[in-house]
């Protein structure tokens, strides 16, 4: 389930949780992609989802932030050097 935000759209939708805007729209019984800010929007799990790993119950500045460091430890293990000092590339 995801309350609609400012600013989402269906196609952010899809891409945060992995499904299409036909498979929204259908679950939903919903013609069109227009969503509503605050209107509740039931979202289908992928095949491919791991309860384990399911971060769409997390505030966006959590996934940030979680990005964030992945791509920081990835760019320092590429350029051989701390992740704190690869903070300063991001």
């Amino acid at each position: 389930m995801h309350t609609v935000d400012v600013g989402d759209t269906m196609s952010g939708l899809c891409v945060k949780y992995s499904t299409s805007a036909a498979a929204i729209k259908k679950l939903n019984k919903m013609t069109t992609n227009e969503i509503i800010t605050r209107q509740t929007i039931l979202v289908p799990k992928p095949e491919n989802w791991d309860a384990s790993k399911d971060k769409s119950h997390l505030p966006d500045s959590v996934l940030i932030a979680l990005r964030k460091r992945r791509l920081t430890t990835s760019l320092a293990r590429k350029e051989r050097i701390e992740p704190d000092q690869a903070v300063v590339y991001l």
